[in-house]
């Protein structure tokens, strides 16, 4: 069993612990994998909830700084060793040494940079939430999520936060979502997330994954990755392309 919690990008948040014992009493040899990549160790810590195997994209929140790319598995040792040979004897599993160096010393920052992408996601998904024009914004950090509680339960430490990933809806047209982007000055338009800058990508009506969303998200909508600059140069700078593209 797989699970993607927070899931890209309608942010549903999956119970973990839930899952896990259902799984294994099911099957108490099954094996329950967890993408972490949205929370980070940081946050949440799917092997304390159950889970037998976890996945993390060291590529985002571990490095931070979006110029290294690499992935990690945490399980126990024995599986370790299979996986790890399976790996290097297949597909030469080897991370090069310069992108290692680079995740290493970003790593050291993650606890500092985790604190402030929760702060800033939370305080943007809550400013969006009062705005008219937005449709709906998806955080599971806002009491408004439909699995707040859940995600809540999962925190891995008092400090914890809920990452630097939402979603949400305009009530424009196709046109209206373009001019938005386009006055963006803080904000960039690109896809990837975990970075020390905010990033922001725009999934419109004609995405072929529609189907898999809840109807909200029908009508097209971004996905903010939000970095380390300052919350309120952030919330400026939406507010400004929500007026310069005439959607205040």
């Amino acid at each position: 069993m797989h699970i993607e919690t927070p899931a890209n990008p309608t942010l549903k948040v999956s119970d973990i612990k839930t899952i896990a014992a259902l799984v294994h009493d099911h099957n108490p040899e099954a094996v329950v994998s967890v993408d972490n990549t949205f929370n980070s160790p940081f946050n949440v810590r799917p092997l304390n909830l159950g889970a037998d195997i976890v996945i993390e994209s060291l590529t985002k929140y571990i490095n931070g700084h979006g110029d290294a790319l690499g992935g990690a598995i945490a399980t126990t040792k024995e599986r370790t060793d299979q996986i790890r040979f399976t790996a290097q004897v297949n597909y030469g599993g080897i991370i090069s040494p310069f992108n290692a160096w680079l995740i290493n010393r970003g790593s050291v920052t993650l606890p500092l940079r985790m604190r402030q992408h929760n702060a800033s996601a939370l305080a943007i998904a809550q400013h969006l939430e009062s705005l008219p024009q937005v449709r709906f914004v998806a955080y599971p950090g806002l009491e408004s999520h439909p699995h707040h509680d859940v995600a809540v339960s999962q925190l891995a430490r008092p400090d914890a936060g809920f990452g630097g990933v939402l979603a949400f809806g305009l009530d424009t047209d196709h046109d209206g979502h373009n001019r938005f982007v386009s006055k963006l000055n803080v904000i960039t338009s690109a896809v990837s997330l975990g970075h020390d800058e905010s990033l922001i990508v725009f999934l419109g009506e004609d995405d072929e994954r529609q189907y898999l969303y809840p109807e909200e998200f029908h009508r097209g909508f971004f996905r903010l990755a939000v970095g380390l600059e300052d919350t309120d140069d952030l919330i400026r700078d939406i507010d400004h392309a929500l007026a310069e593209a005439g959607l205040a």
